[in-house]
């Protein structure tokens, strides 16, 4: 007795499943209307991939007084306005080398130009109507960048190296207007700071702080005596990079 219904309930279920299995492929077709789920992929994942990337910057600069030595001897310290600088660079990046954090090595080519304000001369300052000159920068640095990986956002600080040509564009005042007026190369040094972000993962907008230094220009008045000039400043730029 208790066998026969065993095997009756053995038999239902058997049944069972295949009248569902018939169903099931009965109805297969209408699944086919479903649209395929769509892959959703992190959002850092979408942003940034190691290779070549090139840009350029530009932005305002603000050079530190500079002073040179015309015969008498007497000195002439300069006071600049407000300048320029700007850059073209191309470098190699690999974003995500160690928990978010990343590198990027950079060549650039950069200028940057600071008008005279005024002119002190022994002592005596000129005024800016009877002040006359600029001081012009072009180098070529190569730089080093530790990047950090914040979604989007990528801070980074920097430094490079290079050399500079400064020329000290007829410097002088309303009764000598060039008394100083020569070119000189000179090693030059930078550290920056800054944040990029990604607007796409090939382009990158940025924005950074730069203190740039270019000791021991060697230079020659019109008057004789030579000078070894410090030129200093700090820069704030926009810019942008693309990836390649």
């Amino acid at each position: 007795m208790l066998r026969g219904l065993c095997c009756a309930l053995l038999g239902c279920t058997m049944l069972s499943g295949v009248g569902a299995t018939v169903a099931l492929s009965a109805d297969v077709d209408d699944f086919s209307d479903f649209p395929d789920v769509p892959d959703i992929a992190r959002f850092d994942d979408a942003f940034r991939a190691v290779g070549f990337y090139a840009g350029a910057r530009a932005g305002a600069g603000w050079a530190n007084d500079t002073s040179f030595t015309i015969a008498g001897p007497s000195i002439v310290e300069n006071d600049y306005d407000v300048g320029l600088a700007g850059s073209v660079f191309i470098g190699f990046e690999i974003p995500d080398l160690y928990m978010g954090a990343g590198i990027r090595l950079e060549g650039e080519l950069g200028a940057s130009r600071f008008g005279v304000d005024t002119h002190t001369v022994a002592g005596a300052l000129v005024t800016p109507a009877n002040s006359f000159g600029s001081t012009d920068v072009f180098s070529g640095m190569v730089n080093t960048y530790l990047d950090y990986g914040i979604g989007a956002f990528r801070p980074f600080v920097g430094g490079g190296v290079g050399v500079a040509r400064v020329t000290f564009d007829d410097h002088g005042v309303v009764s000598a207007s060039d008394v100083m007026d020569d070119t000189g190369n000179a090693f030059a040094w930078q550290v920056m700071a800054g944040v990029g972000f990604d607007v796409t993962n090939s382009f990158t907008m940025e924005a950074m702080v730069r203190y740039q230094d270019i000791p021991g220009i060697d230079l020659v008045s019109s008057t004789g005596p030579s000078s070894d000039i410090d030129l200093s400043s700090t820069q704030v730029l926009l810019g942008a990079r693309f990836s390649f």
